[in-house]
């Protein structure tokens, strides 16, 4: 996430798409800002580009790729250890997304209800299919999300979770200096240790200033990401993306529904879930 003004839902059902380059990359990162759907690039903020980075996660069908981040500056540091379990590749089939769906689901407090955003993957084909073989420079493959609405009856907001895969080599060292942390990655870095699994934790505003609390753990050759936000982010249309990234049938929302008056998960709890194994394939 090294960029979370991200996250664009691209959904592909149709055999997977070259990379792009970065212009292209961004545009489709731009339109729908969804997982940080409509997060602020702030300093905290894991944005596109500036865009710092960008991330556009592939809901459905085929992995999607998008721009990487800008060079990493100061930030303050917490606790890290060196993790005493095995890291595991980031790759993973679209289809993975229901496993991660359920997963998340019941991690939910009572009073919660969930129902999925989109459609689920339909191509069970592991990505990248090679592990050698690295996303083209200054790229980003996503071969998983899973996204679930949370509802209190009230408002709504999200809770969602993402593998991503840049081909980098795995950080060392504190996850909340640099070269590991981004300006655009967020605010209040932690980092948790959890059944032995080095979780960093950030929090970033969305529009309206409300704490997304952003839980990722690296995995060899990319990371897993889980973040909970109080707000759905909206977004109008597909007027900005490249003419063979539109598909039909996804959803146009035009208005926001209310959000979550308070956060429905802990920071903890959020990283908890990313350092869970049953998040991975």
């Amino acid at each position: 996430m090294n960029d979370v003004k991200y996250l664009c839902e691209v959904s592909l059902d149709v055999p997977p798409p070259p990379l792009r380059d970065a212009q292209a990359a961004l545009a489709i990162a731009r339109r729908d800002t969804a997982r940080r759907s409509g997060l602020r690039a702030t300093a905290g903020l894991a944005g596109a580009a500036a865009l710092a980075a960008v991330v556009a996660p592939a809901a459905m069908g085929n992995p999607a790729v998008v721009a990487d981040g800008p060079a990493p500056s100061a930030a303050p540091s917490t606790v890290s250890s060196p993790p005493s379990v095995e890291t595991p590749p980031a790759q993973a089939a679209t289809t993975h997304d229901r496993k991660v769906y359920d997963h998340l689901v019941a991690a939910l407090p009572a009073g919660y209800t969930a129902r999925t955003q989109y459609p689920f993957a339909t191509d069970p084909t592991p990505y990248p299919i090679r592990l050698d073989g690295s996303p083209a420079s200054g790229t980003v493959l996503i071969a998983m999300t899973a996204n679930v609405l949370v509802s209190d009856g009230s408002g709504e907001g999200k809770l969602w979770a993402y593998i991503a895969n840049d081909g980098k080599p795995t950080p060392t060292g504190d996850l909340c200096a640099p070269p590991a942390l981004l300006p655009t990655d967020g605010e209040d870095c932690v980092v948790r240790t959890v059944g032995g699994v080095q979780v960093r934790v950030t929090t970033q505003r969305d529009d309206e200033g409300r704490p997304v609390t952003v839980a990722r753990r690296y995995l060899r050759g990319g990371w897993l990401e889980v973040i909970a936000e109080q707000k759905v982010q909206v977004y109008v249309g597909q007027s900005d993306l490249p003419p063979d990234a539109k598909r039909d049938g996804r959803p146009d929302e035009k208005t926001a529904k209310p959000a979550l008056a308070a956060p429905f998960l802990t920071r903890d709890q959020v990283a908890a879930l990313a350092a869970d194994p049953a998040m991975l394939p």
